[in-house]
């Protein structure tokens, strides 16, 4: 009862805000109400629910400035400069059973991403490359980045698709609520019958924290770097001969 009093209050505050919230949004709000006790908090979860497909939900919870956010995740090809520094490596040492090489967008088509991947678990290493259709859009104070993995018939990934949700936190006005969804179809039975579910969450879960956590550094860096331009704004450039007063001839 209690947590359905919190959700309508924040639900009621939006909307005088001039922010509906979506049937979508307000499941998600609610899930987030469950856990929103501790400051920093992250959860994960990686599930099998049946015919190959597995689901993957994460919450977390970090400082974020939302005027920044949207400009970061609508700008796809830099996704590869910043979302992916120490992605490979474990936070307690080690690497992880899938290496991620590259991600790159398409010169074709920049709202496409090239993911290429390296499988190197014990009993089956593989290399692929997923392209991504990327979307993002910013409703009701929300931004939405949506991934959908365009098909390969060769690919051993049937489907692919995704989205990161990005709320801004009652808790305070620096911080952020990141909610992601996924859901991937394989077509090798040994990869999702036999990797143990909590070697699948270290897989996935603890990526998505790293990528938040670099989207901070990259916030960070562009909020420097636009500090640094105010103060020191660029002088103006020199004046073209053209515009110059021609100079006097000796003896006139």
């Amino acid at each position: 009862m209690i947590r359905r009093i919190l959700l309508f209050i924040l639900t009621l505050g939006w909307t005088f805000l001039g922010q509906a919230v979506s049937p979508e949004d307000n499941e998600i709000i609610s899930k987030f109400q469950k856990i929103q006790s501790r400051g920093d908090f992250v959860e994960k979860t990686v599930r099998r629910i049946g015919k190959q497909t597995l689901e993957l939900e994460s919450f977390i919870s970090e400082e974020a400035d939302l005027k920044v956010v949207p400009k970061v995740f609508a700008a796809f090809g830099d996704y590869g400069k910043w979302a992916l520094a120490g992605i490979n490596v474990k936070p307690k040492g080690g690497r992880y059973y899938v290496q991620i090489l590259d991600l790159v967008p398409e010169p074709s088509d920049p709202t496409i991403l090239q993911l290429r991947l390296s499988l190197e678990f014990p009993l089956y290493h593989s290399k692929l490359m997923c392209r991504i259709k990327m979307k993002t859009t910013q409703e009701a104070g929300v931004t939405t980045v949506r991934a959908t993995m365009i098909q390969t018939p060769d690919s051993i990934v049937e489907s692919a698709e995704g989205f990161l949700k990005i709320f801004k936190s009652p808790q305070a006005d620096n911080r952020a609520w990141f909610y992601v969804k996924a859901y991937v179809t394989l077509r090798v039975w040994l990869l999702y019958e036999m990797v143990p579910l909590p070697v699948m969450t270290r897989e996935a879960g603890e990526r998505i924290q790293m990528i938040v956590s670099n989207y901070q550094k990259e916030e960070d860096r562009r909020l420097l770097a636009s500090s640094i331009a105010t103060k020191n704004p660029k002088p103006p450039p020199p004046a073209s001969k053209s515009n110059q007063s021609p100079k006097g001839k000796k003896g006139e």
